[in-house]
């Protein structure tokens, strides 16, 4: 479990990059998203966290299949850069983000900004 207080935002924002790289460190020993193929571009305190518990033990069991970019689609098929090639698929899910709110909230009650929300004020 990892907590975040006051004295920990404050010394992340004097050292950022110390602070994440220990982020990353501890989440890695959950779950090492680089053997997964799952590792993002940016640093970790650079985008929205959204932690699955139920995702490495649906790659672990193989019941979710990591796979490389797609290249080409066929009619019922999709080829992968790395080379391999899936055939009989009835459904391609394209989840390339999500915008941050709370439109079940009263206005004003969580300030959203740019797709992040103050947790101290």
């Amino acid at each position: 479990m990892i907590k975040i207080s006051r004295f920990a935002k404050t010394l992340a924002s004097m050292m950022p990059n110390l602070a994440q790289s220990f982020a990353e460190g501890q989440l890695n020993k959950k779950f090492d998203h680089a053997l997964y193929s799952l590792k993002p571009k940016h640093r970790i305190f650079q985008q929205s966290i959204v932690i699955n518990d139920d995702l490495p033990n649906r790659i672990a069991c193989g019941a979710i299949k990591i796979k490389s970019n797609v290249t080409q689609f066929t009619e019922n098929g999709v080829q992968f850069d790395d080379g391999t090639f899936e055939d009989d698929i009835d459904v391609v899910i394209l989840a390339t983000g999500y915008v941050f709110g709370f439109p079940f909230m009263e206005k004003g009650l969580i300030d959203v900004r740019q797709n992040k929300v103050r947790d101290f004020n």
